[in-house]
C-alpha cells in the first residue's frame, strides 16, 4: 500500500471514529449544560488546568519514542511503562500537594477536593498497557480508533450518569477517577502485550525526553495560558462559560487535525527515509486540512449566538460573544498542532519544534495580558490575535525546515482562506435580520454557509487553473479523473 493510501485510509478511520464519539461528546455536553451549572464546569476546568500543566512538565515522551524508533525491544516497552508508573505516581502526588495552593490562586475552596480526586485518577491512569502505543506503531489504525471510541463512551456513560444522579459539580468531579479505572481495564482488553517492571534502557528513553518536555510544556501553555488568565480574575461561573465556548467553538477543527495527525505521524516516521515525494505529501495533507478547518472555525464564528442558544440554552447566552473569537483561535490553533507538531519531530527537529512553542507561548500570554483591559471578552480577542502571529512564525519555521519556498504554502492556503471569509460575511449579515425561530435560522445559516463556501472554492480553482489540491482529490473521487496530467 502506497503511502498516501496509508494516511488516506488512517485518517479516514480516524476522522469516523474521533467525529462519532465527539458527537457522542457533544450530546453529552449539551445534556450536562441544562443539569448542571457554569460555575460547575468552572470549578472542574480550574482543576484541569493544574493537571494539564504538570502532565505536560512531567511527560517523557514514552509513547512517542516507542513509535518513531524502528527496532524496540521487549526491554524498551517494559521500560517505557515502567517510567509511565513512575512518572504517574510522582505526579499524583506533587497534584495533592498543589491542590491547595490551587485554590488560594483561583480564589475558589472548592477545587480543592476536584484537584485530589484528579490526582486519583492520575494514579491509576498511568498503569495502562504500554501494548496499545503498538497498535499506532504497526499502522493498524482500525483496531486504535476501536480502542479510542471504547474509551471516550465509557467517560461520557459515567459523567452523565453521575450528574444525573449528583446535579453539581461532584459528577465531574468524580468521573475522572472511575473514567481512569476503565480505561486502564480496556487497555489491557485491547492488546495482549503484558508490561513487566524493568528499567534496564532508561537511558533511551532519557536520551529523548528532554525536548519532548519542553515541547509538550510549551504546547499546553501556548493552549491554555488565556485559561489561566481568566480562573485569576473571573469567577467559576466566567470560567465556565470560557472554558465551555473554548472547547465548543474549537472541538471540530481539534478533532479533525487531531484524527489526521494520529494517520500522519506513525506513516512519516515509517516512510522518511525511502519516499521521494516527503514535501508534497506533507503539503497536501496540511492543504485538505485547511480546506476543512477554516471554514468550520469562521462559521462558527457566523452563526455563534445562534448555536450557543441551541445547544447550551438560554443560561449560557455570555458564550456567545466569545465563542466566534474562540473558534478562529481554536482553528488556527489546531491547524499550528499539526504543522509544526509532526514534521519537525519525524525529521529530527525537535528543539526547532521546542522553539516555535515557546514563541508561540510568548505571543499568547503577551496579547492576552494586553486583552485583560477588557475583561473576559478582551482575552479572547488577544489570543485570536496571538494564533494570527503564530501561523505566520509557523510556516517560516516549515519554509526553512523543508527548504521550501513561501509560494508553497501560499497555493495551498489561499483559496480555502478566501472562500471561508467570504463564506462567513454572507451568511453571519445574510441572516442577521431574519425574524424565524433561531433553530430554522441556524439550520438555514449552515446549509447556506455549505453552498457558499463550495460554490466559491470551486470557482476560486476554477479560476486558478485547477491545480492539485483538495479539490482535484474529490474530482478524483467522484469522478475518477487523473491526479495529475499524462506526460
Amino acid at each position: 500500500m502506497n503511502v498516501h493510501k496509508k494516511i488516506l485510509i488512517g485518517s479516514l478511520w480516524a476522522v469516523a471514529m474521533r467525529w462519532g464519539t465527539r458527537l457522542i461528546g457533544l450530546l453529552s455536553v449539551i445534556v450536562l449544560a441544562r443539569i448542571l451549572r457554569p460555575e460547575d464546569f468552572g470549578i472542574l476546568a480550574m482543576a484541569t488546568l493544574l493537571i494539564g500543566l504538570l502532565e505536560n512538565f512531567a511527560e517523557l515522551g514514552v509513547a512517542m519514542m516507542v513509535i518513531r524508533e524502528a527496532n524496540v525491544s521487549r526491554v524498551d516497552l517494559d521500560t517505557g511503562w515502567t517510567i509511565q508508573i513512575i512518572q504517574g505516581q510522582a505526579l499524583a502526588a506533587v497534584v495533592a500537594l498543589l491542590a491547595e495552593p490551587a485554590a488560594a490562586y483561583f480564589h475558589e475552596p472548592r477545587v480543592t477536593a476536584v484537584v485530589y480526586l484528579c490526582a486519583i485518577s492520575m494514579s491509576l491512569g498511568s498503569f495502562s498497557n504500554i501494548g496499545v502505543v503498538l497498535i499506532r506503531k504497526d499502522l493498524d489504525f482500525a483496531k486504535d480508533f476501536i480502542y479510542q471510541i471504547i474509551v471516550k463512551l465509557s467517560g461520557v456513560v459515567v459523567t452523565i450518569g453521575l450528574a444525573f444522579w449528583l446535579r453539581n459539580y461532584w459528577a465531574l468531579a468524580l468521573a475522572q477517577p472511575v473514567s481512569a479505572l476503565t480505561n486502564l481495564a480496556t487497555s489491557y482488553r485491547m492488546h495482549p502485550y503484558r508490561p513487566r517492571f524493568s528499567l534496564k534502557s532508561y537511558r533511551r528513553f532519557l536520551s529523548f525526553s528532554a525536548n519532548v518536555v519542553l515541547s509538550n510544556l510549551a504546547r499546553f501553555l501556548s493552549n491554555k495560558a488565556d485559561m489561566f488568565l481568566v480562573g485569576r480574575i473571573g469567577t467559576s461561573a466566567q470560567m465556565g462559560v470560557y472554558n465551555v465556548a473554548s472547547e465548543l467553538s474549537s472541538m471540530p477543527s481539534r478533532e479533525l487535525t487531531v484524527s489526521v495527525g494520529r494517520a500522519l505521524f506513525p506513516t512519516l516516521a515509517n516512510v522518511k527515509s525511502t519516499t521521494g515525494d516527503f514535501l508534497a505529501m506533507f503539503l497536501q495533507v496540511i492543504g485538505s486540512v485547511a480546506a476543512l478547518c477554516l471554514p468550520i472555525g469562521l462559521g462558527i464564528w457566523a452563526v455563534a449566538d445562534d448555536l450557543v442558544r441551541v445547544v447550551l440554552g438560554e443560561q449560557w447566552h455570555d458564550a456567545g460573544r466569545l465563542m466566534g473569537f474562540l473558534a478562529i483561535y481554536g482553528t488556527l490553533a489546531s491547524l499550528i498542532d499539526i504543522m509544526i507538531g509532526h514534521v519537525l519531530i519525524v525529521t529530527g527537529h525537535e528543539r526547532r519544534q521546542t522553539m516555535a512553542l515557546w514563541i508561540r507561548v510568548v505571543l499568547l500570554v503577551v496579547c492576552a495580558l494586553a486583552g485583560t483591559w477588557w475583561s473576559i471578552e478582551g482575552i479572547a480577542v488577544g489570543a485570536t490575535v496571538s494564533s494570527v502571529l503564530v501561523f505566520a512564525v509557523a510556516v517560516w519555521i516549515l519554509k526553512e525546515t523543508l527548504q521550501c519556498r513561501l509560494g508553497d504554502f501560499a497555493a495551498i492556503f489561499w483559496r480555502p482562506t478566501v472562500a471561508s471569509l467570504l463564506m462567513a460575511m454572507i451568511v453571519h449579515y445574510g441572516t442577521l435580520g431574519m425574524a424565524v425561530p433561531v433553530l430554522a435560522r441556524l439550520i438555514f445559516s449552515v446549509a447556506l454557509g455549505v453552498v457558499c463556501y463550495v460554490g466559491i472554492l470551486a470557482m476560486l480553482w476554477v479560476l486558478a487553473g485547477k491545480p492539485p489540491g483538495v479539490e482535484m482529490s474529490i474530482m478524483n473521487a467522484f469522478f475518477g479523473r487523473p491526479s495529475t496530467k499524462s506526460s
